[in-house]
């Protein structure tokens, strides 16, 4: 099996420099992408998911750093994790986490405007500012 994310957005926040726990040397930054739909009414609605990246990969961190910046349209392909942290209410969250180490997985910086042409961080801001009130769905199950 393999664990593997393709994901295209824009860039929340400037890369900068991290330490893992590990110890090990890395870049990270967040990764807006977005969601258009119509309501029941005909209005467009939008809606931002945040993921974080961390790449490792010694290659790629300079790069990252150097040229990537807040508004870059990017495509992110690495490996998924969940991150879990407890809110102000120790409510136990769950942050997805993509991160590029080694061989696999790759960043590529997309022309402006390849993806989305009127993409917005109005009223969004990345994980730690901004949570999104989840409710909880009730999931049946059919038995066979």
């Amino acid at each position: 099996m393999f664990n593997r994310v393709i994901l295209i957005g824009k860039i929340g926040r400037p890369p900068a420099l991290s330490l893992s726990e590990r110890g090990q040397k890395g870049v990270e930054f967040f990764l807006g992408t977005r969601l258009f739909w119509k309501d029941k009414f005909g209005e467009g609605q939008s809606e931002t998911d945040w993921h974080r990246i961390s790449v490792f990969r010694k290659s790629t961190i300079g790069w990252v750093k150097n040229t990537l910046k807040r508004g870059d349209t990017v495509y992110v392909e690495g490996r998924l994790i969940y991150e879990k942290w407890a809110d102000k209410h120790t409510q136990v969250r769950l942050i997805p986490h993509i991160v590029i180490s080694g061989p696999e997985g790759q960043i590529k910086l997309l022309e402006s405007g390849a993806h989305e042409q009127n993409f917005s961080f109005k009223n969004s801001e990345p994980y730690g500012q901004h949570q999104r009130n989840l409710q909880p769905i009730n999931v049946r199950r059919k038995s066979c």
